[in-house]
């Protein structure tokens, strides 16, 4: 992994790994509810994971994001595409709110323990 990570790295011409940081943030804003829709449960997923992603996702996007603060390639000026970027991400962050809620109720409890919200 630490290979293709670099081998990434070298390809996006991203010396601080800046690009990786945010490429991961974004597929973390968009895959979980895609695949939740996919597999079709809720095992596995939460109500609070959810929301975490959206926060996540919607912190990492904002103009005064921690991204900004550390380098100006990510301001909006330097780099529109990335908050383009940004509103897919939140949206699709949004929609795994949607996706779980429809999703069918999971078992109150699996083995004998709870299942989280």
């Amino acid at each position: 992994m630490v290979v293709s990570v670099n081998l990434f790295r070298v390809f996006m011409n991203d010396p601080a790994m800046f690009k990786w940081y945010i490429f991961t943030n974004i597929l973390m804003g968009i895959m979980p509810g895609l695949y939740w829709e996919k597999r079709g449960t809720r095992l596995g997923a939460s109500m609070g994971l959810a929301i975490v992603i959206l926060i996540g996702t919607v912190n990492s996007f904002l103009p005064t994001n921690m991204w900004a603060i550390a380098s100006p390639y990510f301001t909006v000026g330097n780099n529109p595409w990335f908050y383009v970027v940004g509103v897919v991400a939140i949206f699709f962050a949004c929609r795994t709110l949607w996706v779980y809620h429809r999703l069918p109720e999971k078992p109150k409890t699996i083995n004998g323990k709870r299942t989280i919200w």
